[in-house]
């Protein structure tokens, strides 16, 4: 079975946060990559124990377009979302999930990242999890969606 680690420092929101809110919890996320700021931006999530995210597998997967970077191949960075222009239109959204009590699981938050300067179709996924008496992003999945 895995476990929810929830770092010191992760952003939280309040259980009624709206789905701007969350989304700028992303952006934040975002930003923090564009800075090449990994350990940080990991820090601001919480993880599951299944995905065994790291910050160096985050680095990697986005260097590697969705799979870990090989030597040799392309390597990809993330952009800064207020200095992001061209590619596909920005692509962002909050799924919750009508009838989710009583799971701690509300929904999820999908976000087209920003790469070398374009909107991409890498996707980052975050589930919306309550956790105690407030909302965390835990990291699911960094994709091509």
């Amino acid at each position: 079975m895995s476990k929810i680690f929830v770092p010191e420092g992760a952003l939280t929101f309040p259980k009624e946060a709206s789905d701007e809110e969350l989304l700028d919890g992303v952006k934040k996320w975002v930003d923090l990559l564009a800075e090449a700021r990994f350990s940080e931006a990991y820090n601001l999530t919480a993880h599951d124990s299944y995905y065994e995210w790291t910050p160096d597998l985050i680095r990697s997967v986005i260097a590697g377009y969705g799979m870990p970077h090989e030597q040799g191949d392309p390597e990809h960075r993330i952009s800064k979302i207020v200095e992001t222009e061209g590619g596909r239109a920005p692509d962002w959204w909050v799924d919750r999930w009508e009838n989710a009590e009583p799971s701690n699981r509300l929904g999820f938050v999908s976000f087209g990242l920003p790469l070398d300067g374009e909107w991409s179709d890498l996707t980052a996924t975050f589930e919306v999890l309550r956790n105690k008496d407030h909302l965390v992003l835990v990291l699911q999945d960094i994709h091509v969606f």
